[in-house]
């Protein structure tokens, strides 16, 4: 792979909805480059874990939420 062809890889996985169907499909076909296939699989594992640490800490927020919201007196 050359230097465009990174530059299209990395300009594709900056489009939202582009980058998930992207990745999936370069980490799942088999006339990929290795390097894109590896590539595709790390930024999938990253993006799985972004995605729990998300949902942990939306989780947490919204449990502080609810326990501070019965201390509330007029």
């Amino acid at each position: 792979m050359g230097l465009g062809e990174w530059l299209l890889t990395l300009f594709l996985v900056c489009i939202p909805i582009v980058n998930l169907i992207m990745l999936i499909y370069w980490s799942a076909a088999n006339d990929i480059d290795p390097n894109k296939k590896n590539y595709a699989r790390a930024q999938l594992i990253i993006m799985a874990i972004g995605v729990v640490i998300s949902f942990m800490f939306f989780g947490s927020i919204v449990a502080m939420i609810l326990a501070f919201g019965n201390y509330y007196y007029y």
